[in-house]
């Protein structure tokens, strides 16, 4: 018996404040692995991988399309990536044949964007069962995400946390949600099924999911350490949801530059595509100092990861935005145009 490896694991949820230093009880000198969730480049990798794709011979964006669904679905957990590409292929979304993947558009599109009508149809059926606040509780933590915490829908529905509690140990008899073992100060629960999650969210009106996005967010921002990437990358996506899209951006961009603090280039770059994504309808009506502040730090972090031609793209766009408005700029704040002259070609040799 003297060569036992004993393995204990445990998940936080996202919306955890609580310290991420567990010590399993009763052994001693236990080694901690405090694993990351996977980032959306790792994700792709496992999904090309497992699925036996062939990169340079699928659609670009059904492929991504795919990649952002899992990750979305799995938060970057290596073991939920894995059963999320299993259900995939169950449910004939992506099909292998002869070791080459093809991806059904029609099953892709109605898996990524919305639950099925017989799933709608389903939840539907069996939340018209329940009184007010068990549907409202169901709500609001379907905007929250797959895991929640009681304490966090309390705030947010108002109802006080004992007869929440009930309200939960209810829908977990009725197979909604389960409740997880407690984690530190946290009742941690979360629904049994995606599925589950996405039809209630789905049927939600437009305007109260804004709501409480919103409110989420700003719950959120009240635990704002300033130190977590991830944790401000979610709160801009919640602003995003809520429609507060230039605070979103803001917060995603900041995110962006923690993240190259603590030294994750992949993943302040993928902020700042991010960040990017959010404004790019909105370009032509932004301020073009705020645009070439943006794109100009993709450029750079796109450097700093080695992606050459992306930087190359944005370098270009960088040294055009300059061109374009440096009379402008020289005009209303009585900078020299000689300046922005030798600052363009500086950048074009660079």
């Amino acid at each position: 018996l003297s060569n036992v490896l004993i393995v204990c694991g445990n998940h936080f949820d996202s919306t955890s404040t609580e310290s991420k230093d567990v010590q399993p009880y009763g052994i001693s000198d236990a080694v901690v692995l405090n694993l990351k969730p996977l980032d959306q480049s790792a994700v792709q990798e496992i999904v090309v991988k497992e699925l036996k794709i062939d990169p340079s011979a699928v659609d670009q964006h059904k492929l991504m399309s795919i990649v952002k669904a899992v990750y979305s679905r799995s938060q970057g957990n290596p073991f939920l990536v894995e059963q999320t590409i299993q259900f995939l292929v169950d449910r004939e979304v992506v099909q292998v044949i002869n070791g080459v993947c093809t991806i059904s558009e029609a099953h892709l599109s109605r898996w990524v964007n919305k639950a099925s009508d017989s799933d709608l149809a389903n939840v539907v059926q069996r939340m018209d069962r329940f009184d007010y606040s068990l549907r409202m509780v169901l709500r609001y933590a379907s905007v929250v995400g797959m895991t929640f915490d009681l304490e966090a829908i309390a705030e947010l529905t108002k109802i006080p946390i004992e007869p929440l509690k009930t309200i939960a140990q209810k829908l977990e008899q009725a197979k909604f949600i389960q409740i997880l073992p407690k984690s530190g100060s946290k009742t941690i629960c979360c629904f049994k099924d995606s599925t589950i999650k996405d039809a209630i969210y789905q049927i939600l009106p437009s305007k109260e999911k804004k709501k409480i996005h919103s409110l989420i967010a700003k719950l959120m921002m009240l635990t704002d350490t300033h130190t977590d990437w991830n944790w401000k990358s979610v709160i801009g996506k919640h602003l995003d949801l809520s429609g507060e899209t230039d605070l979103s951006t803001q917060l995603t961009i900041s995110s962006a530059d923690v993240a190259q603090l603590q030294g994750e280039k992949a993943h302040a770059l993928e902020q700042l595509l991010q960040a990017f994504e959010q404004t790019t309808p909105r370009i032509p009506e932004m301020d073009k100092l705020n645009v070439l502040y943006l794109v100009h730090k993709i450029s750079l972090s796109s450097m700093w990861c080695e992606k050459w031609e992306q930087a190359n793209y944005f370098s270009l766009w960088t040294i055009n935005l300059l061109e374009d408005f440096k009379v402008n700029i020289s005009r209303n704040y009585q900078v020299p145009c000689s300046t922005f002259g030798v600052f363009t070609k500086k950048m074009d040799k660079t």
